[in-house]
């Protein structure tokens, strides 16, 4: 998976509709989505997620992007129940995935190597 390039709208359609509890794409187009970032980068010059640190011209080229390549990806225990996919692009979009299907990392890896570009 990992060094494959995605588009974000057709991964999303993908977990949506076959595996996803929800999906957010962390830095999406839509303002609501980036308010509490961008509230936090106003308040202390920066946001931190997932580890990786972001400024608003960070955010302001990241939303504006459709397509990334896969820099890395975990799964594991959600933080109440089911599980979590999280999904990091070379560019700095990060994809978090709730779902309760098991082999829904396999299914996730099986759409990237059939839709993805490497």
């Amino acid at each position: 998976m990992i060094g494959f390039r995605v588009n974000y709208e057709e991964l999303c359609s993908f977990l949506r509709q076959k595996i996803a509890e929800w999906v957010d794409v962390i830095f999406s187009r839509s303002p609501l989505s980036c308010t509490m970032h961008i509230n936090e980068i106003e308040k202390n010059g920066c946001v931190i997620v997932n580890g990786w640190e972001y400024n608003m011209e960070d955010i302001n080229r990241i939303s504006h992007e459709e397509v990334g390549v896969i820099n890395d990806f975990s799964f594991g225990p959600g933080p109440n129940e089911g599980y979590k996919i999280i999904i990091r692009f070379e560019n700095g979009q990060v994809i978090w995935v709730k779902t309760f299907e098991r082999d829904s990392f396999k299914q996730l890896f099986d759409w990237v190597q059939t839709h993805g570009t490497n």
